[in-house]
């Protein structure tokens, strides 16, 4: 899945609603709201939980029986026991060989059960893994196409959104906040977590945070635009002939290539 870019590359374009459009692998188009993702994954959480509660309860259940495994025979044995006449006796052969039959029964039951739940909360927990990556592409995704860092007419940097997400993407996390708001927050690569130098009892804005990234890293002067030099300028592209590419997941290459990636000798393509 990948949102929708406008024609410059730069922009992420929007719906009638405001959300960011994306483009799922079958190629169906649509608004991705962050906001209702942000409510789903507390409802797929507890209801993975609770399926969990009733797996454990089912077992200790089942195990207060572990001897019967066929219930409407068990039933019958009983009935059976309670109608003998005093003078007659029980077949100590019949009767281990109906233990053996219900606990062959229980176990196939009890395995078939487990089986199941285990199934759907498997399938819950991928909802789960989904759902949030959903969020975070909503959230943070759409940070970059806004950020003067990566576009606008002040462009403060040599890369687009789309390549300024592949290589600091891995720094953000939603996360959140004292009032249980989800937020994004930035981390330094060491994982120490970005503090606000404007306000230090806030989380700090996008920008701040990105700015804060750049400049502890190694190749900060690669990464800045530069004002004036001969050094490669937006919009141009190399003369070498024939297509050369780079993966999005492959970050030491884009480190290591970032003039030649704003210049337009390297594209940054996805990851799949």
């Amino acid at each position: 899945m990948k949102y929708k870019i406008d024609e410059t590359g730069k922009f992420i374009l929007m719906d009638e609603q405001g959300y960011p459009i994306v483009i799922a692998d079958d190629d169906k188009e649509f608004g991705l709201d962050a906001i209702d993702l942000y409510t789903k994954i507390p409802t797929l959480t507890n209801e993975a939980k609770s399926g969990r509660t009733k797996i454990k309860e089912l077992k200790a259940s089942l195990d207060k029986f572990a001897d019967i495994s066929d219930p409407s025979a068990a039933i019958k044995a009983i009935k059976t026991v309670k109608n003998l006449e005093d003078k007659e006796l029980v077949d100590a052969g019949e009767v281990d060989k109906i233990k053996i039959r219900l606990s062959e029964a229980f176990e196939a039951k009890s395995r078939e059960t487990k089986i199941n739940y285990e199934t759907a909360l498997s399938q819950r927990d991928e909802q789960i893994v989904e759902a949030k990556k959903d969020l975070f592409a909503a959230m943070v995704s759409s940070q970059f196409s806004k950020s003067d860092f990566f576009t606008g007419p002040e462009q403060k940097t040599r890369l687009t959104p789309e390549i300024g997400l592949a290589y600091f993407g891995k720094n953000f996390k939603v996360e959140d906040d004292a009032l249980g708001t989800k937020v994004v927050v930035g981390y330094y690569s060491n994982g120490e977590k970005i503090v606000s130098q404007q306000n230090p009892l806030k989380v700090p804005t996008f920008d701040e945070a990105i700015g804060a990234i750049i400049e502890s890293h190694p190749d900060k002067e690669r990464i800045l635009e530069e004002s004036s030099g001969s050094g490669a300028k937006k919009g141009q592209r190399s003369s070498i002939p024939g297509p050369r590419q780079v993966r999005a997941n492959d970050e030491q290459t884009i480190g290591n290539n970032l003039e030649k990636i704003a210049s337009g000798e390297l594209t940054v393509v996805s990851a799949a």
